[in-house]
């Protein structure tokens, strides 16, 4: 049985015309791209696991909680404190920072998925619950009202590609929206408690 290599040897010699057996191209080709296909699927998964490590890490729970506290102390609007660079207290410097840890681990999930690296029926069940929670509390009122968020388009994107699986995905929709409608509630419900709150927003210093 003539073996690729010796063909592709044959054919550059000027021999005869390349007559392949079927086992040819099992072996040559479907057998390499299996290979590929398993390995390419066995990174995704790895990539995900390692994705949520980082989201489950004490650091970033610490992180979530921060961010959500800052923005909670900031309702109804919290662009105008994420926009400006006021003189704030360290602690409320940190508790802003927190704000962009949580934006740039969804932006990393942007990337990873863009490239089609991570496992995308597995981080649609780990973090599009989180996604969903964050974008009906806070993000989606960002990308509307604040000036110079520079990850709003990657965050949009984001949320487009959560949005199309939540269509392509049969059973997913209600899931989706429960998610969704969770973040949009609480925010609702944080809103009407604002007032009531010991701890004002923070007052910005625009001199």
């Amino acid at each position: 049985m003539l073996s690729i290599k010796d063909g592709a040897i044959m054919l550059a010699l000027g021999g005869a015309p390349l007559k392949f057996e079927p086992g040819d191209i099992l072996v040559g080709v479907v057998l390499p791209l299996i290979f590929f296909w398993g390995q390419a699927r066995v990174a995704r998964r790895t990539a995900t696991i390692e994705l949520l490590k980082d989201f489950q890490s004490s650091d970033f729970s610490q992180a979530r909680g921060d961010a959500m506290d800052f923005i909670r102390a900031q309702l109804p609007d919290e662009n105008a404190a994420l926009d400006s660079s006021p003189n704030l207290p360290p602690e409320i410097k940190q508790a802003r920072r927190s704000v962009h840890s949580v934006a740039r681990f969804f932006l990393r999930l942007n990337a990873l998925q863009s490239a089609c690296l991570i496992d995308n029926f597995k981080a649609w069940q780990l973090f599009g619950p989180h996604f969903a929670y964050w974008w009906g509390y806070t993000f989606e009122h960002q990308s509307v009202g604040r000036r110079d968020w520079s990850s709003k388009k990657e965050i949009e994107k984001l949320h487009d590609w959560f949005l199309l699986r939540r269509w392509r995905w049969f059973g997913r929709r209600k899931q989706w929206d429960e998610w969704l409608e969770a973040g949009k509630a609480q925010r609702l419900k944080d809103e009407r408690d604002y007032g009531q709150r010991p701890t004002a927003a923070v007052e910005l210093n625009t001199d």
